[in-house]
């Protein structure tokens, strides 16, 4: 292989590994180095670095320094190889089945998917595929979001539209309540996985939807209207017996809007 071409393909694995993975890679490098210091300057980073790295909390390699640390521990560790292999087949099989989606043929599209989108965008579907769902500010706090509304801009701009395009369908969806099928709890406003047309309560495809989110000092609903629809920017908002009512104008076509 061209070293530009074993550099950009290093590049993309590091990018589509997940924390775990990138964990346990740099785990069986430290283990065959043994010396830090001397592993410390070919990764090209800090001794402290390594130190987090090894440690219990949840850091990990960044997209920086793993592309270096995969080349070194496909090198010099045999083990990295097979659990590459191993680990990455499993996670895309398991997101697959998951997903719904059935055959070999759709491995190539979920990793399409994979390497269309950033690493925020995959950092949230890995957590959703992990822990089943997650509330908007748990997904904030996991890619460092300024607000919930920059990862809701996210879904709706980036991930979800990747997915139509690649798979045919949006890849994440929100529920205002469902039962996790694991622990039989009801899971309020969380962002889950979206399955496959067996499951009777997946959001029509161009039915409006709506968010609703409990913020620190105020109530912000989110929604998205139907393509033709042209109505006023203004509203009229009641609220009787915490249920709320927003009434909009509509526009006939070809009618001015202010």
């Amino acid at each position: 292989m061209k070293q530009g071409l074993k550099r950009e393909a290093l590049e993309r694995l590091a990018a589509f590994l997940p924390p775990h993975m990138r964990h346990n890679i740099f785990a069986l490098l430290l283990k065959s180095y043994g010396d830090r210091k001397r592993l410390a300057g070919e990764i090209g980073c800090g001794l402290s670095s390594l130190h987090v790295w090894a440690g219990k909390n949840s850091a990990v390699p960044g997209k920086k320094y793993m592309p270096v640390i995969l080349s070194l521990a496909l090198a010099n560790c045999s083990e990295a190889g097979a659990l590459l292999r191993k680990e990455l087949l499993e996670e895309t099989e398991s997101l697959c089945s998951d997903l719904g989606i059935p055959g070999k043929a759709c491995k190539g599209d979920i990793n399409r998917l994979m390497d269309a989108l950033d690493d925020r965008s995959r950092e949230i579907i890995w957590r959703l595929w992990r822990n089943r769902h997650a509330p908007l500010d748990e997904l904030a706090e996991l890619i460092d979001a300024g607000t919930d509304m920059e990862v809701l801009c996210r879904i709706r701009e980036v991930i979800n539209p990747a997915s139509e395009y690649i798979l045919g369908a949006p890849i994440l969806e929100f529920r205002e309540a469902k039962i996790d099928p694991v622990t039989g709890e009801k899971i309020l406003f969380h962002w889950w996985l979206a399955y496959d047309g067996s499951d009777a309560e997946i959001e029509q495809k161009g039915r409006p939807t709506v968010d609703l989110f409990d913020e620190k000092d105020s109530i912000v609903i989110v929604a998205r209207l139907p393509p033709s629809a042209r109505v006023a920017r203004e509203a009229e908002v009641d609220c009787n017996n915490h249920i709320l009512k927003i009434s909009l104008d509509k526009f006939e076509s070809g009618e001015a809007t202010q």
